[in-house]
């Protein structure tokens, strides 16, 4: 009789992701026939409550008999599920922690949801759960802290919980915060002096008309103002994402991102290319032009440029003559 095996995920098993109304296992977004999945709640809190460790390990092991039993609607279909030969122990060990508590934001992107700049309050006390986490061994062996939102530095309590959370933890962990660098932050720049965080910018534009109609707000020239700033504490530890949407991604305007990018010193920063990660599929005009400021990047002694999972995953989507066009396209261009 063949052994029995078991579906599990590594977030499930080691991430925890803090949201305004429900803690996470995850903050994956895919598609499974036909409709988007992911964002698997845990467990939801009510106004002024404040999860214990057992409500957590409970709803970790609610979701993963979820999975076994062909229920979950979060996690069907997929990617990250794997195979194993036993049954996964839940426990308090961490590796990765996402603090997104809050929806306050000073941009409106286009290709963003009010899930993200809804201006929605956590319903908890984020620093007492913070604290109690750390004192049952959550951030013992914590490898990554991401922040989110909403704009993470917006909030008040933003240096103080970081601090909370390093103050008892791994000393190899690192944060990474998601920042879009509207405005300049004496904390987050501390914190690059220190060598504790790195920041994640996108900017999504090379001119200022086309920032007005991504981002939402006119603040092109003080994002690559503050941009220059934290780049000249460390370089290593800034990268510029742009995500590619209908509005941004003529050659014109990627070659303009990239001048933008070079008089303002920030050729040593990483360099995200992304999409909207609510296309199920990538069209073969948007790899043209990913393949195009990808070319316009390395003519400018940029080398550190990578495309992340949203594109990396609809890439494997193309058929032969898509593929065979692309190679004519990026023979072209150079």
């Amino acid at each position: 009789m063949p052994k029995k095996k078991y579906l599990s995920c590594k977030e499930l098993e080691s991430s925890l992701f803090l949201a305004p109304d429900e803690l996470r296992s995850c903050c994956q977004r895919f598609f499974h026939n036909g409709k988007m999945r992911g964002d698997a709640s845990l467990l939801k809190i009510n106004k002024g409550d404040v999860p214990t460790s057992k409500k957590i390990l409970d709803a970790r092991n609610r979701i993963f008999e979820d999975i076994q039993n062909k229920n979950s609607e979060s996690c069907t279909g997929c990617h990250h599920l794997y195979e194993r030969e036993t049954k996964p122990k839940f426990d308090n060990s961490l590796d990765h922690l996402s603090v997104e508590q809050h929806t306050f934001c000073n941009l409106r992107c286009s290709y963003c949801s009010p899930m993200f700049y809804g201006g929605e309050k956590p319903n908890y006390n984020v620093l007492n759960l913070v604290k109690l986490l750390k004192q049952d061994g959550y951030f013992q062996n914590l490898k990554q802290v991401v922040w989110g939102g909403g704009e993470p530095t917006l909030d008040k309590s933003f240096e103080l919980l970081v601090n909370e959370i390093n103050s008892e933890t791994n000393p190899e962990i690192y944060h990474r915060i998601f920042t879009n660098s509207v405005r300049y932050s004496e904390a987050l720049a501390n914190f690059l002096k220190k060598g504790l965080v790195k920041i994640v910018t996108s900017i999504d534009s090379g001119t200022p008309e086309t920032f007005k109609k991504v981002r939402g707000r006119v603040k092109f020239e003080e994002v690559f103002v503050n941009l220059q700033k934290y780049s000249e504490i460390n370089p290593n530890k800034i990268t510029i994402k742009y995500i590619l949407t209908d509005h941004n991604k003529s050659e014109e305007e990627l070659e303009s991102f990239v001048n933008k990018c070079v008089k303002f010193n920030l050729d040593n920063c990483a360099y995200q290319i992304s999409m909207d990660y609510k296309s199920e599929i990538i069209e073969l005009d948007t790899l043209k032009k990913i393949s195009y400021l990808i070319g316009q990047l390395k003519k400018n002694n940029i080398k550190k440029i990578f495309c992340d999972d949203h594109i990396a995953r609809r890439f494997k989507t193309l058929n032969s003559d898509q593929k065979v066009e692309l190679e004519k396209y990026v023979e072209l261009n150079k």
